[in-house]
């Protein structure tokens, strides 16, 4: 009989291994853009109010004006001088009647330096404002308003008295407020308005290359003249 050749054996095809599916991996998202807080805005500037307008305290009324001071030159004399035999109580032996210092620089200032002309002149003008101030209670006159030619005062009472009732050349006044009543205006004596002669000038040959010059004293109102 034929040879019946049995079939292949049936090979099954190897199976394959199973499939593992992985889990996709896990992918993390970028964080998200935070954006940055705003700056913070800056304080406003600090402006100090104006400091508040203080108006000023009005000005105090000035006093009222008193009246004017005489100007500090001697008032233009008459030029009229003591003649020899003169007879009144301003003159002696020709001359004005003056204080010891006032006649001294009168009579002698032209034999003298110039700084010896200057300090005589201040110690006649501190005998004349000493005249000026003194109460006839203690036996001055406080009366110096009536000077001679030179600007120097006339030393009495009674040559004062005589030009305050007999006005003329001889009596060259410094002004009513230079004295008291009755000689003049004054209310006292220390409100008299005598003033130092201020017109004074270097004579002789005593001055050298000075004379000529110009010059005057100050005076306060203790007295002390230079």
């Amino acid at each position: 009989p034929p040879v019946v050749k049995p079939p292949p054996p049936v090979v099954k095809p190897p199976v394959p291994p199973p499939v593992v599916k992985l889990p996709p991996p896990v992918v993390k998202p970028p964080p998200p853009v935070v954006n940055p807080p705003p700056p913070k805005p800056a304080p406003p500037p600090v402006v100090k109010p104006p400091p508040p307008v203080v108006n000023p305290p009005p000005p105090k009324p000035a006093p009222p004006p008193g009246p004017a001071k005489p100007a500090p030159v001697d008032p233009t004399p008459t030029g009229a001088t003591c003649k020899a035999g003169t007879s009144s109580p301003l003159c002696a032996q020709g001359k004005s009647v003056v204080n010891l210092y006032c006649a001294d620089w009168r009579d002698n200032r032209a034999t003298k330096t110039a700084e010896q002309q200057l300090f005589a002149l201040a110690k006649c003008m501190v005998e004349d404002c000493d005249q000026s101030l003194k109460f006839a209670s203690a036996g001055g006159s406080n009366y110096c308003r009536f000077r001679d030619d030179l600007g120097l005062c006339y030393k009495t009472k009674i040559a004062q008295e005589y030009c305050a009732k007999n006005p003329g050349p001889l009596c060259n006044s410094g002004g009513e407020d230079w004295a008291v009543p009755p000689v003049g205006n004054a209310v006292n004596a220390d409100k008299t308005r005598w003033t130092p002669k201020m017109d004074a000038e270097l004579v002789g040959t005593g001055a050298g290359k000075r004379a000529g010059e110009k010059y005057g004293c100050a005076c306060v109102k203790n007295c002390a003249c230079t």
